[in-house]
């Protein structure tokens, strides 16, 4: 529930060659940095890190 934070950044010397932009994503990450948020990192292969952290995240278990 609800973005806290929304981030773009590009470091030049991670970047592989090629045109600019995002590019191509590599991986991507999830943290936990409380028990109530959650953090998601997408790393593209430009060297671009975008971050988006949730606040009051609750964790659920699906059945399957």
């Amino acid at each position: 529930r609800g973005v806290e934070r929304f981030e773009s950044v590009a470091d030049p010397a991670v970047g592989l060659g090629g045109p600019a932009g995002y590019g191509d994503l590599g991986y991507n990450e999830v943290e936990m940095p409380t028990p109530e948020s959650f953090e998601h990192h997408l790393l593209f292969s430009t060297g671009i890190e975008l971050v988006v952290t949730f606040r009051d995240f609750t964790p659920q278990r699906e059945r399957q």
